[in-house]
């Protein structure tokens, strides 16, 4: 049985594989957009955009920037989980993310990737190391 423990916050995503020894990383997706301060975020993009028929203004709003790069990010996460499911590189799921980025995810998830999820820590905890997983898994389980 291949379970796959799949670590994400707003930014970064790392998944493990558990090994007989313990954990192997296979993979981690970024986006660097998201681990910026919200002020480099808005400095960096126009502020309006021009529709093609008129010559009419809208303002794309600042406040929901963040949410919809979440929302992005949680996409590219489980379209990746999804093709693997297809597949058939893992049997089980594991979810970890905080509480602010979970339902992100949640909601991305296809039906067939929601019935994979054999687990979820609702947890601020990211690492690339094996043996800080494995000791934060033996706690949380």
């Amino acid at each position: 049985m291949n379970d796959w423990i799949v670590m994400a916050n707003k930014g970064e995503c790392v998944i493990f594989e558990k090994v007989r020894e313990g954990y192997v990383k296979l993979q981690t997706l970024g986006d660097q957009r998201l681990r910026q301060r919200e002020s480099d975020l808005y400095s960096d993009r126009s502020g309006t955009a021009h529709t093609s028929f008129r010559s009419n203004q809208t303002r794309i709003s600042e406040e929901h920037y963040p949410e919809e790069l979440a929302r992005k990010f949680a996409n590219k996460i489980t379209d990746y989980l999804d093709k693997n499911r297809h597949l058939g590189t893992f049997d089980k799921l594991t979810l970890v993310s905080g509480p602010s980025f979970v339902g992100y995810i949640r909601d991305a998830m296809s039906r067939p990737l929601q019935q994979k999820v054999g687990g979820e820590i609702v947890r601020n905890f990211l690492t690339q190391n094996e043996k800080e997983l494995d000791s934060f898994l033996k706690i949380h389980q």
